[in-house]
């Protein structure tokens, strides 16, 4: 049940991004719902299972971009860890930090692919590149916790429970 449960997570991130959420807001403010499927993931599931979880997150992402499979995977492999390793310290829970949380994941997985990328252009389109990458960052901050409030009612009236974030691992 569990499997069909994360399994129906990844199917509604890759329809939002790629049906409803190009439909209704243009690329600089639209949210990042694979990032935040990854925060959620740092907040349910369990050490080992949070990066093998974060490598096929990366890895719907990657299929729903219609870009290069894998390098998106293995962003979200290493940002996977990285809340993995953070998540014992930190209280994950808090808003501000899940919300922090999203905007260094989407940070992270955008502007590493940007960056080859940005070594052959003139430095004003490298800012207007970022630029967008701090608004995506941004507007997924803003949308993480509410969303994220949402995924743990909803992940109760499952039956899934709420887990402790330091447990497990």
């Amino acid at each position: 049940m569990r499997t069909v449960y994360w399994s129906s997570l990844f199917l509604v991130a890759a329809l939002l991004a790629t049906s409803a959420l190009p439909v209704v807001l243009p690329v600089r403010w639209r949210p990042d719902p694979f990032a935040i499927l990854l925060v959620f993931a740092s907040l349910h599931a369990r050490r080992e299972d949070l990066v093998r979880a974060s490598w096929v997150i990366g890895l719907a992402r990657d299929l729903a971009a219609g870009g290069p499979v894998g390098y998106g995977a293995l962003l979200y492999l290493v940002a996977g860890a990285a809340i993995s390793a953070v998540r014992g310290t930190l209280n994950v829970r808090h808003p501000l930090v899940s919300a922090i949380m999203a905007c260094c994941v989407v940070g992270f997985t955008e502007a590493v692919p940007a960056v080859p990328a940005g070594l052959g252009m003139p430095l004003p389109a490298v800012r207007e590149a970022f630029r967008g990458v701090a608004a995506v960052a941004t507007v997924t901050a803003l949308v993480t916790p509410p969303i994220l409030w949402a995924l743990d009612r909803l992940s109760r009236w499952l039956g899934f429970g709420r887990r402790p974030a330091f447990q497990g691992g």
